[in-house]
């Protein structure tokens, strides 16, 4: 379950994908070239306040609504903020399969500093707990070293304010990397492209990434993510696909 589709949305849809859809190998992120290199830290793009919602679908279903809040640590932290996103399936989608997720991240400067993985899928319930600091990771009771020439571990939340931050016209390919349910992925990040987003509705930049597991098991995940063509650089729609299927959110509300 946990190399199911991931959406860089602060949101987890394990053991939900649409079948039947054969993805196709991303294009070399950095073309005539090794492997790309780790992208520099920087300032992440979450403001306090800032509340965001999509609605997720699987075959074109609507199968519930993804929700991201991003809140400041005034009182005993004021550097930090706390991100937190909830996922959990409508009444229809329910009758065939109940997911709850809820992800809780602690972020410090330009990294997190903790966070807190609770998802609930088909009845059985799974909390990892996971805790960064420069050049270590814990996971639960697990230590373990970031991997020669990455950089900063983060959640799924701290990669979306890096990525919204990051995208611009003249923004360099390379990788970062992701805990994700307990697991490290590296995300090849492609340089962004300028299009219409899907239904045609805002300027968009495209990014295409993929996401491979750093202990080698699997094909990873492809993503794509279309991000608002201005400078709040919203995520009007993540496209994820592993193992032949496929999740798709589109972003029907933000606030402010």
């Amino acid at each position: 379950m946990a190399r199911r589709p991931v959406l860089l949305v602060g949101v987890l849809l394990s053991g939900c994908a649409e079948p039947q859809l054969a993805p196709q190998p991303l294009p070399p992120i950095v073309a005539g070239t090794g492997a790309p290199g780790a992208l520099a830290p920087r300032e992440l793009l979450l403001s306090p306040g800032e509340h965001m919602a999509w609605d997720v679908r699987v075959g074109g279903i609507s199968v519930g609504t993804a929700e991201l809040a991003v809140s400041a640590n005034e009182v005993s932290a004021p550097s930090e903020v706390v991100v937190t996103s909830r996922f959990r399936t409508n009444h229809l989608a329910s009758s065939m399969f109940s997911v709850q997720h809820r992800l809780i991240t602690v972020v410090r400067g330009d990294e997190p500093s903790s966070s807190v993985d609770d998802l609930v899928f088909a009845g059985t319930h799974r909390r990892i707990d996971a805790a960064f600091d420069a050049g270590v990771y814990r996971v639960d009771a697990a230590v373990h070293r970031v991997p020669v020439g990455g950089g900063a571990v983060h959640t799924l939340h701290s990669a979306l304010g890096w990525l919204r931050s990051w995208a611009g016209p003249d923004a360099a390919p390379g990788t970062i990397e992701i805990l994700h349910r307990g697991e490290l992925y590296r995300l090849e990040v492609g340089a962004p492209t300028r299009e219409t987003a899907p239904g045609g509705q805002a300027a968009a930049l495209r990014v295409d990434c993929h996401a491979l597991p750093v202990a080698g098991k699997g094909d990873g995940i492809l993503l794509t993510l279309w991000l608002s063509d201005d400078e709040r650089r919203l995520p009007l729609r993540v496209d994820a696909v592993a193992d032949g299927m496929r999740v798709l959110a589109d972003l029907i509300e933000h606030d402010p």
